[in-house]
């Protein structure tokens, strides 16, 4: 099953947030490239220190947190959406849409009840020609 668009949205923005808060500045520019070939933004074993200063202009550094806070709020608001929905759904009935059996009438259901159930009939075999037919023709 394929996450829809709120979902996707909403895991945008949790990431980038955690992201965002777990970076303060003063390790915002710091990474280590670790002896198995990771990077992470925390000292280990092995580890290489980086500088991973950012690149971007004053402008595009608020235009990204513009872009983060405008996120947060979108998935604050599908989330307070969906728990609206899923209070309003709270004791409904799933439908069907499918065909509905009728059900049968109480009088024949233990009627019904009492008797062995039949065995199966096994395959019929396939008919042969006798062999008087085929020659009399």
């Amino acid at each position: 099953m394929t996450p829809s668009l709120p979902a996707l949205l909403l895991g945008l923005c949790c990431s980038l947030a955690g992201t965002a808060q777990a970076q303060t500045p003063a390790d915002a520019n710091t990474a280590y490239r670790c002896g198995n070939g990771n990077y992470s933004s925390a000292p280990c074993p092995g580890g290489v220190k980086l500088g991973a200063a950012d690149a971007r202009s004053a402008a595009q550094q608020q235009q990204a947190r513009e872009a983060a806070d405008r996120d947060a709020r979108l998935a604050r608001q599908l989330t307070d959406e969906r728990h609206a929905r899923e209070r309003a759904a709270v004791g409904q009935k799933a439908i069907n849409v499918g065909p509905v059996a009728a059900a049968p009438p109480a009088a024949a259901a233990s009627k019904g009840a009492s008797k062995k159930p039949k065995k199966p009939k096994s395959p019929a075999r396939p008919k042969t020609p006798h062999a008087g037919k085929a020659a009399a023709r």
